[in-house]
């Protein structure tokens, strides 16, 4: 073989080469997004990469053994949330170019209904001298499901004469309420509320609720 010939072997091998790459990296999906459910009947997810130009969603009524897709089911890349006609079923989400390819991985499939229900603060007031003399106890109660979640935690938010809300507090979620002793020894004005959390599984806030301590 002459060297004018294995130049252009080499060439044309090094071209195809070079083909193959750039089509690899054309083909290459974007990472997929990580679909959560929320209360009362939402899909949201976070992205940090360029939009696709829609995300379609996909849904299943046979326990995911075959997805599809209804006609309206889809909305513009810079969403982050969509809401399903109902939230029984298995969605999941992917984003697509303007052709309808999909360019990033299909995300998890989860169900709208499942999402953390908020808890309900339904009670609450103040007690004086109940555990220390000149001292005011105040107690909250609240109603949560936790269809299906495991006991874990309640976090207990407050706020002092209407400053901002600090995490003040953290119960067993099976708890029904929570009980501040010795919590003021003048008026002072508590709004409280609370949150489901199970490691990084958090829940939406509940309603505030307010305790006004006027001598």
């Amino acid at each position: 073989m002459t060297k004018a010939l294995l130049n252009w072997t080499r060439k044309g091998w090094l071209a195809a080469w070079l083909q193959d790459r750039r089509r690899a990296r054309q083909h290459k999906l974007l990472p997929a997004p990580v679909l959560v459910p929320l209360y009362p009947s939402l899909l949201v997810w976070e992205w940090n990469l360029a939009n696709p130009y829609k995300w379609n969603v996909w849904l299943t009524l046979d326990g995911g053994a075959t997805y599809f897709m209804p006609e309206d089911y889809w909305a513009y890349g810079a969403a982050r949330q969509f809401a399903p006609d109902g939230g029984s079923q298995l969605h999941f989400i992917v984003g697509v170019d303007a052709s309808g390819k999909e360019i990033t991985h299909r995300s998890n499939a989860v169900r709208p209904d499942d999402a953390i229900a908020p808890p309900e603060i339904n009670g609450g007031t103040y007690e004086w001298e109940s555990t220390e003399a000149g001292w005011w106890d105040v107690y909250i109660d609240w109603l949560f499901n936790h269809a299906g979640h495991p006991v874990a935690q309640m976090e207990v938010w407050l706020s002092l004469n209407n400053g901002p809300f600090v995490l003040h507090a953290t119960v067993s979620s099976g708890n029904p309420g929570y009980y501040y002793p010795q919590a003021a020894n003048n008026e002072t004005t508590f709004d409280f509320k609370v949150r489901y959390r199970n490691g990084a599984t958090v829940g939406p806030f509940s309603n505030v609720y307010r305790i006004d301590i006027q001598v």
